[in-house]
């Protein structure tokens, strides 16, 4: 195979690409999470409101960055088909692939773990069936690109139709409408006056 020169706007172009996405998946699992704990409260949970604002906030700027960048690559893709073998990209995508592949082996762990010392909350196994779902979904597509050479049009319908839920499902439930209720109410110490000296 001929050694293919990668430029610094293809490097930078498929380095925007990956960062937007580990972005994107990362504040997507985020927003799912505090979504549950809200949902699904326990003792030792409160100020969640904040945190769907914060995953609310990444998402909605980072993922559409990502099919935008991910258009981008496409139409270079087009013109110059060899460039889907730069090996930037190759590094990037098996870089992507061995931390969904953690990531979906070590849910599985604390899922057993938790299962075994009977602490298996309904919370928790949504929580461990969100990141195999979101992790799954991203290794079993850039799996086969590799395979195949071709990005799925399937995995932008279907991303986009969970970001689009979840997001809409965060602003319902912690928009700017919605009062501070679940932030944690710290103890009102009365002020204390200190005397000046005469």
């Amino acid at each position: 195979m001929e050694n293919l020169k990668t430029s610094p706007k293809d490097f930078f172009l498929h380095l925007l690409l990956i960062v937007t996405l580990y972005l994107s998946v990362g504040f997507l699992i985020s927003l799912v999470f505090n979504l549950l704990d809200i949902w699904l409260p326990e003792a030792d949970t409160f100020g969640r409101v904040r945190g769907v604002r914060t995953a609310l906030s990444f998402v909605i700027v980072a993922f559409p960055a990502f099919h935008i960048f991910n258009r981008i690559l496409a139409t270079e893709y087009k013109k110059a088909p060899t460039k889907r073998d730069l090996s930037v990209r190759r590094w990037l995508i098996y870089l992507t692939l061995f931390i969904g592949a953690v990531f979906m082996i070590g849910s599985l762990i604390a899922l057993l773990n938790s299962y075994f010392n009977g602490e298996l909350t309904p919370r928790f196994l949504l929580k461990v069936l969100t990141v195999l779902a979101v992790m799954g979904g991203v290794f079993w597509h850039y799996l086969a690109d590799l395979r195949s050479g071709q990005a799925s049009k399937s995995f932008f319908y279907v991303s986009s139709l969970v970001v689009i839920i979840f997001v809409v499902l965060g602003v319902v439930w912690a928009g700017p409408q919605k009062a501070e209720d679940n932030y944690p109410e710290f103890p009102q110490f009365p002020e204390r006056v200190i005397p000046l000296s005469e």
